[in-house]
């Protein structure tokens, strides 16, 4: 049975508004079972819906309580007491060049005081110790969610060891996560009140038809003049004829928005 894809998408907010919610474009940090339970978008595959704010990237905290290793990359199980989740993390190269030896020592064969090479080298065996864990480290993992053979994972764009003995770092987060779900995630994104004129619900309708229209100019000029790359103050004169200089600007970034992900 075919479905009509304005009755699926009709509970999403449009792709081309998200930029408009905050919470699009952070690293939100949500407790694993709400990540294991959100729903992905009909829209655009990767994007995810917590109520109604969609993201794509996550921040998690939480205990390593298994590790699979790979030649290009470590698999670990991250349970934040809600859920576990699987965080792919990728080996960095550069630690396979890294010599085993930190010493540095001058031809007489005397330790030298201070050798700039030697503590970089020293530095760099910090970050690669902190890369390496094992079951019952304490992982924070920041990363892009997907979805692999009906299982949801992060793919880990940034992770490290939290040494954290007196759990001073988990308890900040215990108390930091209610305010945040309360103040942000719980809360109904509001679509912000445009200034192109009209009651709110006259407004929006206009808006929306300037930025078809925006659209529709924009990707006619494109095609016409065969433009593979540009910036956007190159075109900004195209939609000068329809909004005021005053709302070019934010019309402009979401007419590049939608054709982007169109």
């Amino acid at each position: 049975m075919a479905v009509n894809p304005a009755d699926a998408d009709a509970d999403e907010l449009p792709s081309v508004l998200w930029g408009l919610d905050p919470v699009f474009s952070a690293y939100s940090r949500l407790y694993i079972t709400d990540i294991l339970q959100m729903k992905e978008s009909r829209q655009v595959p990767g994007v995810y819906f917590y109520k109604t704010h969609p993201l794509f990237q996550v921040d998690v905290l939480g205990t390593v309580v298994y590790k699979r290793e790979r030649e290009d990359f470590y698999c670990y199980g991250v349970d934040d007491s809600t859920g576990v989740i699987n965080c792919l993390c990728w080996k960095n190269e550069k630690w396979n060049d890294q010599g085993e030896s930190t010493e540095c020592r001058d031809p007489s064969g005397s330790s030298r005081g201070f050798n700039i090479e030697d503590e970089l080298k020293r530095l760099k065996e910090a970050e690669r110790k902190s890369t390496v864990l094992e079951i019952g480290d304490l992982l924070r993992v920041r990363g892009t969610l997907k979805t692999s053979r009906d299982a949801r994972e992060i793919r880990a764009t940034s992770f490290y060891k939290v040494n954290d003995p007196l759990m001073a770092v988990q308890i900040s987060r215990m108390l930091e996560m209610p305010q945040l779900y309360r103040k942000c995630y719980d809360q109904l994104f509001q679509m912000p009140r445009d200034d192109l004129g009209g009651t709110e619900a006259g407004g929006s309708s206009h808006f929306h038809c300037l930025l078809s229209r925006s659209v529709l100019a924009l990707k006619e000029f494109l095609l016409e003049k065969e433009v593979a790359r540009f910036r956007p103050y190159d075109v900004e004169f195209l939609l000068h004829p329809l909004i005021q200089s005053s709302s070019a600007e934010q019309v402009l970034s979401m007419t590049l928005t939608s054709i982007i992900l169109r």
